[in-house]
């Protein structure tokens, strides 16, 4: 049974035209809803807005608003024999342009975009699993209207703000019947995929705002699903005067999954913000945030696949003009988040979420960038989050933060890695790995849970929250390092004697490790800087020192130039004492290219200690500085030093001859 609008037709594509001129200025919006049965024909449901009209000369150049467009679709699926596609494109109306200036009349402003929006969902009741690799699709498109440009003239009209896209799908599973039994010869995959773009603000004196884009995909079944969502920012419009801003970007996958014959399920979330507009006298426009977010996971008896999840954010550029444009515009901020969890005996590779963020440059700022990749599984599990802040004359912020909890004899691995456009700071990595206790150690075939922690920051984040780590029992393995601003680096060493070492220095690299896992299992962490030396105005010794010695066995120190290890060192807790080591001129070690890189290695034993290294005068230095610190008495003062010890001495002389 199915009941469409009245200018549907069953098994062809539909598309709903509205608007000549007229039509757009009385209609708010172009809007299909479909409910649909299944049969094997694909749904195609087409939604197109009209343009708004443009301004008139001479009627105050007003201009009409592009028309919405929307698509809400529901099909219930049932047939197991035959592959099933449904899906939903809308676009809508551009806003019309403001109408020329005459003598007598301003130019009109730009009308705003038709904002787009479509809603997909899907039910499956499949009465008969067992036929081969059957696919259903589910796919979304939705496109917003540009926003009018403003109309021409002596005074310009204003560009108009582009339309805002919303793309949704849902999948949902109503059948709970499954079973190992009855699927050994079904594949059974739901693929979704869902894109929404915002539009581009229209130019003008002031350039119109990008419209901003949602994208999201549901999918809760007990067969096998992939999912993506994508979605793109307007540009905001070029201007005379204001550049506009570019449109915000949010994507977001929720997948969960029962599967039960090898079948891989994946989740991918996209997100661009949209690029600021270019000021050709005035202020550039912000580029736009972008915000990813992911979770999943997958369940059941059975595979040999990954779950593979993951999230990427990009923000917007700032605008680039001339003129007083260039001390204006940020790049917008990026927040990549992914959380996987996998549930199965024999699921070997466990989960592997990928959270990748970029900051958009700019030209005052830099967007600061965000990235958390948390894997939750039975066996092994590896968790890599990268994020990259912006360019500009202030670099934009990044951290980075990777966890892993695992339950079984697989070694789990995290890597977090966060990436700085500054001129001195590069990169600063951290990343661990461990082998849990033996299978079934406690004797019930499951070792203890082992979380794993590693997290990178650098640049200023004191405005960013960074998450804490959380051990969850006594098997746990955390790295942490930072290149920390000046004020951080004075917070850091707060009350520790390595205050007075960098007080004519300076702190390059600060972090920390802390481990739990004693001696019951083997694991390694690492933190990694990357500096470029050239930036540094007074080469002076490299010191390195711990706030605190508790810990045992030792670590490593190792610095690489060129490719090549210039510098190798293991330390103990006899060589600190809680003091720092001054290590030696460290210009002599520095390649052509100017860079460093410096590597903290932790794998032997418990240890929880903090850390610091960085550029200060020598120990001989200071030893000179500290003596000629003590005042020399001045000639005044020997000269009467000299005269009162002459007096006493007649004095003395005197005495011996009365006696």
């Amino acid at each position: 049974m199915r009941t469409v609008s009245s200018i549907h037709r069953k098994r062809h594509p539909v598309t709903q035209m509205l608007g000549t001129s007229a039509l757009a200025l009385v209609l708010a919006s172009s809007a299909i809803t479909v409910s649909a049965d299944d049969d094997t024909d694909p749904d195609n449901v087409i939604s197109t807005g009209a343009p708004g009209v443009n301004g008139q000369s001479g009627k105050n150049g007003a201009a009409g608003k592009g028309v919405n467009a929307a698509v809400t679709s529901t099909n219930i699926y049932t047939s197991a024999y035959a592959d099933f596609r449904t899906s939903a494109t809308v676009t809508a109306g551009k806003g019309g342009n403001g109408g020329p200036s005459t003598a007598k009349v301003a130019a009109g402003n730009g009308a705003k975009g038709g904002d787009g929006k479509a809603s997909v969902t899907m039910q499956n009741q499949i009465q008969q699993p067992n036929y081969p690799e059957i696919t259903i699709h589910e796919d979304v498109s939705v496109r917003a209207g540009d926003g009018g440009d403003g109309g021409i003239g002596p005074v310009q009209g204003k560009g108009g703000a582009g339309g805002f896209a919303n793309a949704k799908a849902v999948d949902r599973n109503v059948d709970q019947t499954y079973s190992e039994a009855n699927h050994t010869e079904a594949e059974v995959v739901d693929v979704l995929s869902v894109s929404g773009v915002g539009g581009n603000g229209g130019a003008g004196r002031d350039g119109g705002a990008g419209g901003g884009s949602t994208s999201s995909s549901f999918a809760a079944t007990t067969i096998n699903t992939q999912s993506s969502s994508s979605a793109h920012g307007g540009s905001g419009g070029n201007a005379l005067n204001q550049g506009g801003v570019g449109g915000n970007a949010t994507a977001d996958v929720s997948a969960s999954a029962h599967s039960y014959n090898y079948w891989p399920e994946g989740a991918h979330a996209t997100a661009i913000g949209g690029n600021g507009g270019t000021s050709a006298t005035g202020l550039n426009g912000d580029g736009g945030r972008a915000v990813a977010t992911v979770s999943g996971g997958a369940t059941g008896p059975h595979g040999g696949d990954p779950v593979s999840l993951n999230a990427q954010a990009i923000g917007g550029n700032s605008g680039t003009g001339l003129g007083s444009g260039l001390a204006s515009g940020k790049g917008g901020d990026a927040s990549a988040t992914v959380t996987a969890i996998s549930r199965e005996y024999f699921r070997w590779l466990g989960a592997a979420p990928i959270a990748i963020a970029q900051g958009g440059n700019g030209v005052t700022r830099g967007g600061n960038a965000i990235s958390s990749a948390t894997s939750s599984a039975d066996d092994g599990g590896i968790a890599t989050a990268k994020a990259s802040g912006g360019g500009g004359k202030i670099a934009g912020a990044a951290i980075a933060t990777a966890s892993v909890n695992n339950r079984e004899a697989f070694s789990p691995s995290v890597t977090a890695t966060a990436n700085f456009a500054g001129p001195f700071v590069k990169q600063v990595i951290t990343s661990a790995t461990s082998d849990p206790l033996p299978y079934d150690d406690l004797g019930d075939g499951f070792s203890n849970v082992s979380a794993l922690y590693a997290q990178s920051r650098v640049g200023d984040t004191s405005g960013i929250l960074a998450q804490a780590p959380q051990p969850p029992n006594s098997k746990y393995l955390s790295i942490q390092a930072a290149a920390p601003t000046s004020v951080e680096a004075t917070q850091f060493l707060a009350g520790n004697s390595l205050s007075t070492t960098f007080a004519a220095g300076e702190v390059w690299g600060i972090g920390g490790f802390k481990s739990g896992m004693g001696s019951s299992g083997s694991f390694s962490a690492t933190a990694s800087y990357l500096f470029d030396t050239k930036a540094v105005k007074n080469p002076d010794d490299l010191w390195l020192g711990v706030l605190n010695t508790n810990y045992f066995g030792r670590f490593e120190f190792s610095v690489a130039s060129g490719g090549n290890t210039v510098f190798d060192r293991s330390f103990t807790s006899a060589d600190f004492n809680g003091n720092a080591i001054d290590l030696g001129d460290w210009d002599s070690l520095v390649g052509s290219d100017g860079l460093l890189k410096f590597d903290i290695s932790f794998s032997q034993l418990s240890y929880s200690t903090d850390f610091a290294f960085g550029n200060a005068p020598a120990a001989s230095a200071k030893a000179a500085a500290l003596e000629s610190s003590v005042p020399e008495p001045s000639a005044l003062v020997l000269f009467c030093a000299g005269l009162i010890g002459l007096a006493i001495s007649r004095k003395k002389s005197s005495a011996a001859r009365l006696s």
